[in-house]
């Protein structure tokens, strides 16, 4: 009883006039602090201690909306929403013009599936700060749950104005037009919304699944496969506020999703110092460990990526991140024949990932062992037909092998593949001068130079050219 009343006395303040706001008076107990009490027996002692705390706080400031919050904050660090719930109700119903309890209590109420309220919350915080961004994709969100689909489309560009860099809005922004049939529109926009956080997995899978239903199949397995190789590391946030509560996170799923967020930043120190809090909570952690392969790696401290290597392996030896990424170090310092076995170690504890495949056909290839390669890329394709980089990759290792009829037809087959359709038109081009076919291979060199474009290499673009003009001398006096 006593928390529904907390929560109605919270609303009441909530929903009153921004000019007349309620004074909401404490309750005489902390119904948070009371639902707060004993959840922090399911933690790590250190968890343990900091829900404990927060819960003082209350009992010594108790007209106070900031322990309430900050109880809260805790709490939803932990995912405890009923009683984090309660807590921002309380702190809201203390202060009701305060921005931030409001915008908490709304994420905490849709978590429990409350989602009207939750809008009512954010409308009320959008209310005392119109131009606040956060607030703007929350309200898009909440919307977009609700299957408000047109407001939610409107709130999502309401939010790329405020920052026409926000990788977050042009997200919603696609998924709202998806939602409403607009799937042209769609994947523009989640294209856009990738190309400004290429790490955010929602808006690769979002943008496969508008390309598959435009029928640009190869495209969207393109998608996919970073959609599946991102997994479940989330985007970069665009919540100065989230961050904070998710900053409260002691425990070690915490320690390492902030190291994954400094990573994505670029803050590789950062990284690295939250992943050996995590292991120094859990020395056993295979996944930390794998991760510090990636870190060290890219700080060109190799002796210590390869001692967590070893630790990696040695708790999980099918721990595949870690052969991989161990694997991409020695392919960067030319030690490829030691690569190509660490990268077979990799495909055999992942043995359904063609992406590993792909890199263990490339080094194979790189050591001049077409054959070889050619069968790492067959066997990608096996597991992902619609592969276009390894279909392409097969045809060029299967003409190194002299095998130039398998070679071209695999080529010709991957064509439609976007940035790559350059150079597999040059092998092409090379392949068919090469067997004696001018006129095939000035066909292919123009197609060529035709999709060349910003991002294509220039000494690939130098060599068409130079083809074009060879292939056009050679051939105009048959013309005559």
């Amino acid at each position: 009883m006593r928390a529904s009343l907390t929560s109605t006395l919270a609303l009441a303040a909530l929903l009153h006039p921004a000019g007349a706001p309620c004074r909401a008076q404490a309750p005489a107990e902390s119904s948070c602090r009371a639902a707060a009490a004993g959840l922090g027996t399911s933690f790590e002692p250190a968890v343990a201690r900091q829900i404990e705390q927060a819960r003082r706080r209350i009992a010594e400031q108790e007209a106070d909306p900031e322990p309430r919050g900050r109880l809260g904050m805790v709490l939803h660090a932990y995912r405890q929403w009923p009683a984090a719930e309660l807590c921002y109700a309380e702190a809201a119903a203390l202060a009701p013009s305060n921005v931030s309890w409001l915008r908490l209590w709304a994420m905490a109420l849709a978590e429990l599936g409350r989602v009207p309220e939750a809008l009512a919350a954010v409308d009320r915080a959008l209310a005392l700060d119109p131009d606040s961004l956060p607030a703007r994709l929350q309200r898009a969100e909440l919307l977009f749950a609700l299957g408000r689909l047109d407001e939610s489309l409107a709130e999502a560009l309401r939010a790329r104005r405020l920052d026409p860099d926000s990788a977050a809005a042009s997200f919603l922004e696609g998924r709202a037009l998806a939602g409403l049939g607009r799937v042209e529109a769609a994947s523009a926009a989640l294209g856009r919304a990738v190309s400004l956080a290429p790490e955010h997995a929602q808006a690769h899978y979002a943008l496969a699944q508008a390309l598959r239903r435009l029928g640009r199949t190869q495209q969207a397995q393109a998608e996919l496969r970073l959609y599946a190789r991102l997994g479940s590391v989330a985007p970069p946030s665009e919540d100065p506020l989230l961050d904070r509560v998710l900053a409260l996170d002691e425990g070690v799923g915490g320690r390492i999703a902030r190291a994954n967020q400094a990573a994505l930043r670029g803050d590789l120190d950062a990284a690295i110092a939250a992943l050996q809090s995590a292991l120094a909570v859990n020395p056993d952690l295979a996944v930390a460990h794998a991760n510090l392969v990636v870190l060290y790696g890219r700080g060109g401290d190799l002796e210590q990526a390869r001692r967590h290597y070893q630790q990696a392996v040695a708790l999980d030896p099918r721990q595949a991140d870690a052969h991989a990424a161990w694997a991409r170090l020695l392919v960067a310092q030319g030690r490829l024949s030691e690569a190509a076995g660490v990268f077979a170690q990799a495909v055999a504890a992942a043995p359904h990932r063609a992406e590993l495949r792909v890199e263990l056909g490339r080094t194979l290839d790189a050591l001049g062992r077409p054959a070889e390669a050619a069968a790492a890329f067959r066997a990608a394709l096996d597991d992902d037909p619609l592969h276009a980089e390894a279909r392409s990759l097969l045809g060029q290792a299967l003409l190194r092998d002299g095998r130039l009829e398998e070679g071209l037809d695999q080529i010709e087959r991957s064509l439609d593949s976007g940035e790559r359709a350059a150079a597999d038109l040059a092998a092409l081009a090379r392949a068919h001068e090469a067997d004696g076919r001018p006129e095939l291979a000035l066909a292919y060199a123009r197609r060529a130079l035709l999709r060349c474009g910003d991002r294509t290499p220039a000494d690939l673009v130098a060599d068409l050219q130079a083809s074009v003009q060879r292939l056009e001398s050679r051939l105009r006096p048959a013309a005559r």
